[in-house]
């Protein structure tokens, strides 16, 4: 449970997926995979950062 709560706290705060890895003692960085959950949250907010950054752009 640890270590689920640890990579998901990582990766939302934007840590890079290969700091993680070395952080948990992963083999690879695809095996953190199945601790990490995107929640429509997260995607809304990948898409309104796409959004802002259009926007700045104009």
């Amino acid at each position: 449970m640890l270590r689920h709560s640890t990579i998901i706290r990582l990766r939302r705060a934007g840590v890079d997926r290969r700091v993680v890895q070395e952080i948990t003692r992963h083999v690879s960085v695809t095996s953190q995979d199945p601790y990490s959950h995107v929640t429509d949250s997260d995607k809304r907010e990948a898409v309104q950062m796409v959004a802002r950054r259009r926007q700045s752009r104009s």
